[in-house]
């Protein structure tokens, strides 16, 4: 039987096609989720910034229905991350999300390795 008849190289040859264009799906991706992680965090330290002005300014913020009001300089800028929580979350699920995404690539390009070293030993064979 010749190779490009045998259908485990047909089979395995369309997996290795199929993980390279998964693969390019994903990397497309990297870019306007790094962007989105960089604007997260982008206004997550702006508005940190604006509401440790606000508070040194003596303007009274809420913050889960408690007001912050005359803070003392050693917790200005704790108060000032627990007001900003929402934020914060928005900041660190673009974070995780764009880990999530560079971990997927790594471990598609792995499956991809993997089925391209059986690919290889079977036409050696």
């Amino acid at each position: 039987m010749h190779q490009s008849d045998n259908p485990d190289l047909i089979r395995i040859a369309e997996k290795i096609k199929n993980k390279i264009n998964s693969l390019e799906g994903l990397i497309k991706q990297i870019k306007p989720v790094a962007l989105k992680t960089a604007q997260c965090s982008s206004e997550y330290e702006k508005q940190l910034a604006i509401t440790i002005i606000k508070l040194q300014n003596g303007v009274r913020l809420p913050l889960e229905g408690v007001e912050a009001s005359e803070v003392k300089q050693t917790t200005l800028e704790r108060i000032s991350r627990g007001i900003c929580y929402d934020y914060a979350l928005k900041r660190d699920t673009a974070q995780a999300m764009y880990k999530g995404l560079i971990t997927r690539i790594e471990a598609e390009k792995a499956i991809l390795n993997g089925w391209q070293s059986v690919f290889r030993y079977l036409t050696e064979v």
